[in-house]
């Protein structure tokens, strides 16, 4: 933690838990968490200043559950890992630039939980579908024009919430979901959902916009 602080020049303050929303304001303290003596909950901001390669540098958390990743608006490169982060469950991403995303998931295999906030551009999304224990995504104001087509590997995909996005189409592997019991689709240029909706049995909340929902309706 003393060579983070250095790399990052901030000070950082140890909580019970960072278990907060992303936020914009990187004025306030950042924190971390620790349990038996492991880092296990991390905020990490990311600017033009910071080593590309940062996330190697907190590799060595070989412990780390949860992760907060913030890029400010003068960032356009994301951070670069060659390593896998197999310990890694939660990843939040908030970027407030137009920083172009890599796709580099696969390099977290465990992920229960990946959201991504902000202004990056992500042209591809495929290594998503490697994330075999993923429960949540969470996609809001990003500038991506399509889900990958094998969006339905993500077998244990519990929870998909796509807002204000430019995806327009949805893949038919949407229906395959068996697990998804919450559908969230607002303010996306969504037209129709695909026939294969009506297979989701387990789906029990569901949020769609208006034409969205009145075409679901007459489908039943």
């Amino acid at each position: 933690m003393i060579e983070l602080e250095k790399v990052v020049n901030m000070r950082y303050s140890l909580n019970d838990t960072v278990n907060k929303p992303l936020r914009e304001d990187n004025g306030e303290k950042v924190y971390f968490a620790i349990d038996n003596r492991n880092v296990v909950e991390l905020e990490l901001y990311y600017n033009e200043t910071h080593p590309e390669y940062l996330l190697d540098l907190i590799h060595n958390f070989n412990k780390l559950k949860v992760l907060y990743l913030y890029l400010s608006e003068y960032t356009e490169i994301f951070p670069k890992t060659s390593r896998k982060f197999n310990s890694l469950l939660e990843l939040k991403v908030a970027i407030y630039g137009w920083t172009k995303i890599p796709d580099i998931f696969d390099k977290f295999p465990n992920l229960k939980t990946l959201e991504i906030h902000g202004e990056g551009i992500v042209n591809e999304l495929n290594s998503i579908t490697k994330l075999k224990q993923l429960e949540t995504l969470k996609l809001n104001y990003v500038n991506i024009d399509k889900l990958p087509d094998s969006l339905g590997d993500l077998k244990s995909l519990k929870n998909l919430l796509i807002s204000n996005t430019n995806i327009d189409t949805l893949p038919d592997s949407i229906g395959t979901l068996k697990n998804l019991s919450y559908l969230r689709l607002l303010r996306n240029p969504l037209k129709e959902l695909p026939s294969s909706i009506k297979n989701l049995k387990n789906l029990k909340k569901i949020k769609l916009d208006k034409n969205l929902l009145e075409n679901l309706r007459q489908e039943k």
